[in-house]
């Protein structure tokens, strides 16, 4: 796995595709963002897990 970095994420695109410099960054960019997504809505999970645990111990439901 490549690290999650843009300029990592570009100069892995280097090694792989010739030339194409724009669309390298565009993917990068775009890649980088999925990841940092991805990384936030599992964040945002396990903080929503833990409230709802504590709450549950305390008969304070949350509703969806």
């Amino acid at each position: 796995m490549i690290s999650t970095k843009k300029s990592n994420i570009f100069k892995y695109l280097n090694k792989h595709v010739i030339s194409k410099k724009y669309a390298k960054k565009v993917l990068s960019v775009a890649i980088y963002n999925h990841y940092k997504r991805l990384n936030y809505k599992s964040n945002s999970l396990n903080i929503r897990d833990v409230v709802q645990k504590a709450n549950s111990d305390r008969n304070i439901h949350l509703d969806d």
